[in-house]
């Protein structure tokens, strides 16, 4: 291999001092910039290699564009973030599938039409997803889970809060009805159940035999299970809550009750707050969302 110039630094030498490469390149073949692009000096590689680019961004004052993806907490932050670097014309909002609950803004997009046909690094970019609530959590990871009576009392004594009464069913069971049922299944565990008769209005009354002390036969005893009730849930932290409705189910199989709810489609209170939430955002930061699904 041929000698190296003199006063050439060695480019491989571990401890080689960044700024004397950074001098030797400059003065060698100067910094070059494409359009747009960072600062680099040419320096010798190795024998293999010959020359090659090398980035001495880190020695301008200032990077050449900014690089950065940041993932946001709230909407209004994420507005706020939005607002500072926005680009009308370049930058470009993204929403994502409701149940994603994403929002991205790439601030340095491709431009086209009016601005010009130009592509970009897109490498500016803003992320936002929505929290879900901690009674979004509870309520929806017990949905469709059988559970013991006692098991199923705690829960409704646990989460009684949520329990309401809309105005559009006024008839619904309200915190303390509910609360009067677990006590009744928390208080008869030891029972037999044999049989639920559906009534008018939709509850079942459930027929049970309990065995004491004072009677060889037991005593029979009723208890009656609404058909649904009311949860008062928020999708996401700070949004709006919706009343979801729970429908009550059960099963008795060999004198055991095994109990349960199912709510009736969350996910529709759920698209409806997180279309909120993006028309929000398009409002603070005047940019109209893509949807992508």
């Amino acid at each position: 291999m041929a000698e190296r110039q003199k006063n050439q630094p060695d480019a491989s030498a571990p401890n080689q001092n960044l700024q004397e490469m950074f001098e030797f390149g400059s003065a060698l073949v100067g910094i070059q910039q494409t359009e747009g692009g960072k600062p680099f000096i040419v320096l010798p590689g190795s024998e293999h290699e010959g020359f090659k680019p090398v980035s001495v961004e880190k020695f301008m004052e200032r990077p050449a564009r900014i690089e950065n993806t940041i993932t946001l907490g709230t909407p209004d932050s994420f507005i706020d973030y939005v607002s500072r670097f926005v680009r009308h014309g370049q930058s470009v909002l993204f929403a994502s599938r409701p149940e994603d609950r994403t929002v991205t803004c790439v601030i340095d997009y491709h431009t086209s039409g009016e601005y010009g046909d130009r592509p970009s690094w897109c490498s500016h970019t803003a992320h936002f997803t929505c929290p879900p609530s901690k009674e979004w959590r509870i309520w929806t990871g017990k949905n469709g889970a059988k559970m013991g009576q006692r098991d199923f009392a705690e829960f409704l004594e646990d989460n009684a809060d949520d329990i309401v009464v809309p105005d559009e069913d006024k008839g619904a069971p309200t915190a303390a009805d509910m609360m009067e049922i677990a006590r009744s299944f928390e208080a008869k565990t030891s029972a037999e159940f044999r049989s639920g008769t559906r009534l008018d209005n939709g509850d079942v009354e459930l027929t049970y035999n309990e065995q004491t002390e004072a009677s060889a036969n037991g005593r029979t005893g009723k208890v009656t299970v609404p058909e649904h009730f009311y949860v008062l849930l928020r999708p996401f932290d700070g949004s709006p809550a919706y009343p979801i409705k729970a429908k009550l189910r059960y099963r008795a199989k060999e004198g055991m009750l095994v109990l349960w709810y199912d709510l009736h489609r969350p996910d529709l209170a759920e698209e409806e707050c997180f279309l909120e939430t993006v028309q929000t955002i398009e409002e603070g930061t005047k940019l109209s969302a893509l949807r992508y699904r």
